[in-house]
């Protein structure tokens, strides 16, 4: 598969990115992102289609505290398919930009006052849908869509407790393209366990990935009392967990690290992650 894997903010005119085979070899040269030039770029975000198609999502910092968010089509070579879109003409307050894409469609979601919003480009229909405020009171938004067109989004809830303090819980919904609800469920389940503990701290840099047959992982951070560890939920093409979710790395770290995760459409499931031992890191 050929992806883009790397974007850059070059300076404050531009947001640039070079196309990489599947051996991380460069293809073709750096191109420009963005038409147009006002505001800084920061929260970008870059979805593939299965046909190596994508869309990358950015937001543009004009003058503070006001900002807006874009979004631009290309073709698997790198090409721009139609204009610059403005997903969100204005905002004051915002984080966690996100979208998705398949063949017919790309999502684009954030969160900002009143929780975690959504935006829908109809690829065939050449259509951008109208904004909907789809959860409210939750924040840090991951988003991922299904070849059948079912959507499915990661949120986060805050929460606290005199005993455990401030504390986070992660839910995952999913969609229809209409944006009726088909299923909500708690993805993390072992907080009670008093020798693991996930929700005493916060739970961070979580990641939902969905694959081509609607097959999803959720991954975070968490800590406990031997420090900072990677866990991971699986759940089928129905959203039915596959049992509950574990810990993936056997040497705890002092500080949240680096970690990524990939999943193909046979359910195989790769994550790595760094590790430092000493002064060492691995």
């Amino acid at each position: 598969a050929v992806l883009l894997n790397y974007i850059k903010e070059k300076d404050t005119n531009g947001l640039f990115g070079q196309r990489y085979d599947k051996e991380g070899k460069s293809l073709g040269n750096q191109f420009q992102i963005n038409t147009e030039t006002k505001g800084i770029r920061s929260l970008f975000s870059v979805a593939i289609d299965n046909e190596n198609n994508f869309v990358v999502s950015w937001r543009n910092e004009l003058s503070p505290p006001n900002s807006e968010l874009m979004a631009q089509q290309f073709n698997k070579n790198c090409e721009k398919i139609g204009n610059e879109l403005n997903i969100l003409p204005s905002m004051k307050f915002g984080s966690t930009l996100t979208a998705t894409s398949n063949l017919e469609y790309f999502i684009v979601s954030w969160s900002a006052e009143g929780g975690i919003y959504i935006r829908k480009f109809n690829k065939k229909e050449n259509a951008l849908n109208p904004i909907e405020n789809i959860i409210s009171n939750a924040t840090s938004p991951k988003i991922g869509i299904d070849k059948g067109n079912n959507y499915y989004i990661l949120s986060n809830y805050d929460l606290w407790s005199f005993a455990g303090g401030g504390y986070n819980d992660f839910y995952l919904q999913k969609y229809t393209i209409s944006s009726s609800k088909r299923d909500e469920l708690k993805v993390n389940v072992l907080d009670k366990d008093s020798s693991i503990k996930p929700n005493v701290t916060r739970k961070i840099s979580q990641k939902l990935l969905i694959n081509s047959k609607g097959m999803a992982t959720v991954s975070w951070l968490s800590l406990d009392h031997n420090g900072w560890n990677i866990w991971l939920r699986i759940f089928d093409e129905n959203m039915k967990p596959l049992g509950n979710e574990f810990k993936v790395n056997s040497i705890p770290q002092n500080t949240p690290q680096e970690f990524a995760v990939t999943i193909n459409d046979s359910g195989n499931i790769i994550v790595v992650w760094t590790s430092k031992q000493g002064e060492n890191y691995s």
